[in-house]
Protein backbone atom coordinates (compact mmCIF):
# COMPACT_ATOMS: atom_id res chain seq x y z
CA UNK A 1 0.00 0.00 0.00
CA UNK A 2 2.83 2.37 0.83
CA UNK A 3 4.31 1.88 -2.67
CA UNK A 4 0.95 2.76 -4.22
CA UNK A 5 0.82 5.96 -2.18
CA UNK A 6 4.31 6.89 -3.42
CA UNK A 7 3.19 6.31 -7.03
CA UNK A 8 0.27 8.70 -6.55
CA UNK A 9 2.42 11.29 -4.79
CA UNK A 10 4.90 11.19 -7.69
CA UNK A 11 2.09 11.66 -10.22
CA UNK A 12 0.80 14.71 -8.36
CA UNK A 13 4.30 16.16 -8.09
CA UNK A 14 4.86 15.68 -11.83
CA UNK A 15 1.75 17.82 -12.45
CA UNK A 16 2.95 20.44 -9.94
CA UNK A 17 0.05 19.56 -7.65
CA UNK A 18 0.12 18.53 -4.00
CA UNK A 19 -1.72 15.60 -2.46
CA UNK A 20 -2.56 16.15 1.19
CA UNK A 21 -3.84 13.11 3.08
CA UNK A 22 -5.78 13.67 6.27
CA UNK A 23 -9.16 14.55 7.74
CA UNK A 24 -10.45 17.92 6.63
CA UNK A 25 -13.25 20.27 7.57
CA UNK A 26 -14.36 23.63 6.29
CA UNK A 27 -13.75 26.41 8.81
CA UNK A 28 -15.05 29.20 6.57
CA UNK A 29 -16.00 29.57 2.92
CA UNK A 30 -13.14 28.25 0.73
CA UNK A 31 -10.95 27.57 3.80
CA UNK A 32 -10.18 24.07 5.06
CA UNK A 33 -8.34 22.82 8.16
CA UNK A 34 -6.68 19.44 7.66
CA UNK A 35 -5.72 17.12 10.53
CA UNK A 36 -2.60 15.28 9.43
CA UNK A 37 -0.92 12.20 10.89
CA UNK A 38 1.09 12.97 14.02
CA UNK A 39 -1.41 15.56 15.30
CA UNK A 40 -0.20 18.26 12.91
CA UNK A 41 -2.76 20.52 11.25
CA UNK A 42 -2.68 22.59 8.12
CA UNK A 43 -4.97 25.35 6.92
CA UNK A 44 -5.43 25.91 3.20
CA UNK A 45 -7.62 28.29 1.25
CA UNK A 46 -8.37 28.92 -2.38
CA UNK A 47 -10.76 30.54 -4.78
CA UNK A 48 -11.98 27.07 -5.82
CA UNK A 49 -12.10 23.96 -3.65
CA UNK A 50 -12.37 20.49 -5.22
CA UNK A 51 -13.14 17.48 -3.05
CA UNK A 52 -11.75 14.02 -3.78
CA UNK A 53 -13.47 11.91 -1.17
CA UNK A 54 -12.12 8.49 -1.94
CA UNK A 55 -10.56 6.38 -4.61
CA UNK A 56 -11.23 2.79 -3.66
CA UNK A 57 -14.42 0.75 -3.71
CA UNK A 58 -15.04 -1.43 -0.66
CA UNK A 59 -17.67 -3.97 0.29
CA UNK A 60 -19.31 -3.52 3.68
CA UNK A 61 -19.32 -6.44 6.14
CA UNK A 62 -22.89 -7.50 5.42
CA UNK A 63 -23.49 -11.25 5.98
CA UNK A 64 -23.88 -13.01 2.63
CA UNK A 65 -22.98 -9.96 0.53
CA UNK A 66 -19.64 -11.26 -0.77
CA UNK A 67 -21.24 -14.59 -1.76
CA UNK A 68 -23.83 -12.70 -3.86
CA UNK A 69 -21.05 -11.35 -6.14
CA UNK A 70 -22.07 -7.68 -5.88
CA UNK A 71 -20.78 -4.97 -8.19
CA UNK A 72 -19.08 -1.84 -6.99
CA UNK A 73 -19.54 1.49 -8.73
CA UNK A 74 -16.55 0.57 -10.90
CA UNK A 75 -18.31 -2.42 -12.49
CA UNK A 76 -21.71 -0.68 -12.63
CA UNK A 77 -20.28 2.22 -14.62
CA UNK A 78 -18.94 -0.27 -17.19
CA UNK A 79 -22.38 -1.81 -17.87
CA UNK A 80 -23.61 -1.37 -21.43
CA UNK A 81 -27.30 -1.51 -20.46
CA UNK A 82 -29.36 -0.70 -17.39
CA UNK A 83 -30.14 -3.64 -15.09
CA UNK A 84 -33.79 -4.52 -14.46
CA UNK A 85 -33.26 -3.75 -10.78
CA UNK A 86 -30.50 -2.30 -8.67
CA UNK A 87 -29.95 -2.09 -4.93
CA UNK A 88 -27.53 0.62 -3.82
CA UNK A 89 -25.83 0.21 -0.43
CA UNK A 90 -24.24 3.30 1.02
CA UNK A 91 -25.03 6.96 1.18
CA UNK A 92 -21.84 8.44 -0.20
CA UNK A 93 -21.82 10.66 -3.26
CA UNK A 94 -21.31 7.74 -5.66
CA UNK A 95 -24.17 5.76 -4.11
CA UNK A 96 -26.45 8.77 -4.37
CA UNK A 97 -25.53 9.31 -8.01
CA UNK A 98 -26.23 5.66 -8.83
CA UNK A 99 -29.56 5.71 -7.00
Amino acid sequence: MEDLIKVHLNRYAAKEAELIMGEARFVSPRTVTISLAGYDTRVIAGERVFLNLGTQATLPAVPGLAEASPMTHVEVLDLERLPEHLIVLGGGYVGLELA
